[in-house]
């Protein structure tokens, strides 16, 4: 049992015997030219010792253990980050420099700035909303990202993150419109489907409504968006959307957007939408399969069509619509059981004689 010991002991005095003048003459340099030292060894034991100053000293060394994020040794980059999120808010005077780093290419130590930023919480939103209006583009990404994870502490970035959402390139205001819907403020959301740029609406709708917090369900205040005849058709087309882009979450929805199949305006999205929820929506589009407007039983058809699983159980109502009189009707009935494909729809699809007349 002794032997391994011996064997330890005898490693670290060799290593301290070897490394112990270059050790010795790198002792005596102030700590930040040993903070960046061409040997890792060293920078690491720097880092180790301004762990165990007081927070108010450390903090005069912010801006190196910052820049000690991006060091080529992997262990001084994991100690200067625990650093750093030991620090809490006493790393406020640094975030201008943390947030610099969001232009860092490598993907994972933007990742660790971006969450030691946002475990400040209130404390760094000021510089994230200065960095929102930055010119490089990395950094108004690397801010959004940064305020999305802080969820609805962020709200006072809200005005500065919609600024965004008419930005030309694509990446920043996919993330601004995530960001607004991960802060959580539906009213806000709902006031830009409501008078919001065309963009904005199109992106609040896609992304916004989808990335709201689990307990946070606006259906209804989209249904009553929805049903306004009041709202703009634009406005009710983004409604529409924003329920589709929830997917099932948006089951409440059903029979406000199976009846909205009937609006020529928003019928087709509201097909869509249905589609995108899935079997939670089955049944009742299968009753608009029966409609009396033919333009619904087409809209129906084609969501059930658009559902990710096969809608095994409307195969009956399809196949007695294969004869429609509409022939719109007729052929989308056939695509839809062509997509669920039972040998009972492909037997039935394959008896009709539907064809473009």
């Amino acid at each position: 049992m002794m032997f391994p010991r011996i064997k330890t002991f005898l490693f670290v005095v060799m290593v301290f015997f070897y490394a112990s003048p270059s050790l010795m003459a790198q002792s005596s340099n102030p700590l930040p030219e040993r903070l960046r030292s061409s040997q890792s060894f060293v920078r690491l034991l720097a880092l180790q010792e301004v762990g165990r100053f007081a927070l108010a000293e450390q903090v005069h060394y912010l801006p190196l253990l910052v820049e000690a994020l991006e060091d080529k040794d992997a262990d001084v980059q994991l100690n200067a980050a625990a650093l750093l999120a030991s620090l809490g808010n006493e790393t406020e005077s640094a975030v201008p420099v943390m947030v610099a780093y969001l232009r860092e290419p490598d993907s994972e130590r933007r990742d660790v700035v971006m969450t030691l930023i946002s475990n400040l919480r209130r404390t760094a939103i000021p510089a994230l909303i200065d960095a929102l209006r930055d010119e490089d583009p990395n950094i108004r990404l690397g801010a959004c990202q940064t305020l999305g994870k802080m969820g609805k502490e962020a709200e006072e970035a809200i005005p500065a993150l919609i600024d965004l959402l008419d930005e030309v390139s694509q990446d920043v205001p996919d993330c601004a419109s995530v960001a607004l819907g991960k802060i959580g403020k539906v009213d806000d959301l709902i006031e830009i489907i409501k008078s919001g740029s065309d963009r904005q609406r199109e992106l609040i709708s896609k992304n916004g409504f989808y990335h709201l917090p689990e307990e946070i369900d606006p259906t209804g205040a989209l249904i009553e968006l929805v049903k306004s005849e009041e709202s703009r058709p634009k406005a009710r087309l983004s409604a529409v959307n924003a329920l589709g882009s929830r997917g099932s979450k948006s089951k409440n929805a059903v029979s406000p957007l199976v009846a909205a199949m009937a609006d020529q305006e928003i019928g087709f999205a509201a097909a869509r939408a249905l589609g995108k929820i899935g079997l939670s929506a089955l049944s009742n589009t299968i009753e608009a399969l029966g409609s009396t407007n033919f333009i619904v039983r087409s809209w129906a058809a084609y969501a059930i069509k658009s559902m990710e699983q096969p809608a095994v159980e409307a195969v009956p109502s399809l196949i007695a619509l294969l004869d429609d009189q509409e022939l719109i009707v007729s052929l989308d009935a056939k695509s839809a059981l062509e997509r669920i494909g039972t040998s009972k729809a492909l037997e039935a699809v394959k008896r009709s004689s539907i064809s473009l007349r």
